[in-house]
């Protein structure tokens, strides 16, 4: 995903911009555009996909001075940020886990 930042004129409303996905995906040639207001900033993201997609390797996560380094309970990786940044989490600290898999698989072990 490639992120641009957009600092709208005074008086306009993020709305109005965000309504304007469509139009903004198609004039780029993008199958999709998100648009966002970027948090702490005057500015609003246009978020589109990049022609081709990069594929995030689990070891090189793993591997990662993030990981490697993470003060955590139970280090997990999640992926990476737009910025490419790995994204790391503690799991003990996620009360909440989706477990999918298809009947008799082992989901339900005790």
């Amino acid at each position: 995903i490639t992120l641009y930042k957009l600092e709208p004129q005074a008086g306009t409303k993020s709305a109005r911009v965000v309504g304007l996905a469509d139009d903004i995906a198609r004039s780029m040639s993008a199958l999709s555009a998100r648009i966002s207001i970027v948090r702490g900033q005057n500015a609003i993201g246009i978020e589109l996909p990049n022609k081709e997609r990069e594929i995030v390797v689990l070891r090189d996560l793993l591997e990662s001075p993030e990981y490697q380094n993470a003060n955590l309970n139970l280090p997990i990786a999640l992926g990476k940020e737009i910025s490419g940044k790995p994204i790391i989490v503690d799991l003990a600290k996620m009360p909440h886990l989706l477990v999918a898999g298809t009947t008799g698989s082992g989901k339900s072990v005790t």
